[in-house]
């Protein structure tokens, strides 16, 4: 892991903001959102509570009428401002063993899972879906990507690779495969790259240069699951 920082260290000093991003269309901020579309996500969201919660998120779900106008309120206020107070980056950490079969007394076979509380989560995915909807809309997806997209899936991606291979080996062609997997994949994001790129692809203004940086500095806090 070590290396990995190394490497990305010098890598991102390559990295640097262009003049104007590449599209015409710009996202300079996230939009605010309606009482219903809260309400919705509410509903339809899983009821699982953490130690951080205000109040057991079944309970919220129960009484959306009464928790909705605060609510909205309080996500409405985070995406004009472009800020994310520190109580709602807050996250409970525990460790879960990667499989059953492995040794439970070394820590390198446990997967650490936070959870947020109830509230950034809802906020989360209202401006996620607002990301998304852009980055569609502007046909910036990768077009062979397949996770983190609607309608897409892994075999949405083993079919592609199926077909190119018949295709490839019915014309005389020799094909090879490179899998590659990272491990802790997500952990070897370097934020500064990833803020370049969102520039790059027409990310400016409120939605790069306050929201993103201010919703990657999470806190963590160790929890231990008993459960």
């Amino acid at each position: 892991m070590n290396q990995i920082y190394s490497l990305f260290s010098s890598a991102s000093q390559s990295f640097s903001f262009t003049d104007s991003p590449s599209l015409n269309t710009k996202l300079t901020c996230f939009k605010c959102v309606d009482s219903f579309s809260v309400s919705e996500l509410i509903t339809k969201s899983n009821a699982s509570s953490y130690q951080f919660d205000p109040a057991p998120t079944p309970l919220l779900k129960a009484c959306p009428s009464v928790i909705n106008t605060p609510v909205t309120t309080v996500i409405n206020s985070c995406i004009s401002s472009g800020s994310v107070p520190a109580a709602l980056k807050t996250a409970a950490v525990t460790q879960i063993l990667k499989k059953p079969e492995l040794d439970p007394t070394s820590l390198s076979n446990y997967r650490p899972i936070s959870h947020l509380p109830f509230l950034p989560k809802v906020m989360e995915r209202l401006v996620a879906s607002q990301l998304q909807t852009f980055l569609s809309d502007n046909a910036v997806y990768e077009p062979f990507q397949s996770g983190f997209r609607t309608h897409h899936s892994t075999e949405a991606a083993l079919l592609r690779v199926v077909h190119d291979l018949l295709r490839s080996a019915d014309s005389g062609s020799l094909n090879i495969v490179l899998l590659l997997d990272l491990s802790a994949a997500f952990d070897t994001v370097n934020h500064d790259v990833l803020i370049s790129r969102l520039f790059s692809i027409g990310i400016t203004d409120t939605a790069l240069y306050s929201w993103t940086p201010t919703f990657l500095n999470l806190y963590f806090t160790p929890w231990a699951d008993h459960s």
